[in-house]
């Protein structure tokens, strides 16, 4: 005869997924993370660019061939 402490459970996998909560947080602070990385990604891009192409119209000045 088996022993109760080693008899399985009851097959409620599904339930138990379905109530476990102690990732969600985690889920949320990937979100919120992602978004401010992109959001900061932008941000430089668009700063970016337009001092890449000051710098770009400056190296052409200096670069002239005439003084």
């Amino acid at each position: 005869m088996m022993d109760p402490e080693l008899q399985p459970e009851p097959q409620n996998e599904v339930h138990d997924l379905l109530e476990d909560t102690s990732g969600v947080v985690y889920v949320e602070y990937i979100i919120v993370l992602t978004l401010v990385t992109m959001l900061g990604a932008v941000s430089i891009f668009s700063v970016g660019m337009p001092f890449y192409q000051t710098f770009r119209f400056t190296q052409l000045l200096v670069a002239l061939p005439f003084p």
